[in-house]
């Protein structure tokens, strides 16, 4: 969890669908649906790397 979003780990290449639209989770694009974030496993890396990042 970050900042109250759950942070869902998933392979590049994962689509997922939104209000009927298909987005796709690549290496530089991240998706938010709701509370939850899809990620690839190198951003969810990064962003706990990050000295800002406080996650529970």
């Amino acid at each position: 969890m970050f900042g109250g979003f759950d942070i869902i780990q998933v392979e590049p290449g994962t689509v997922i669908e939104h209000n009927g639209e298909k987005i796709e989770v690549t290496a530089t694009n991240a998706v938010r649906k709701g509370r939850r974030f899809y990620m690839t496993p190198d951003q969810v890396a990064a962003l706990k790397a990050h000295p800002d990042v406080k996650s529970k």
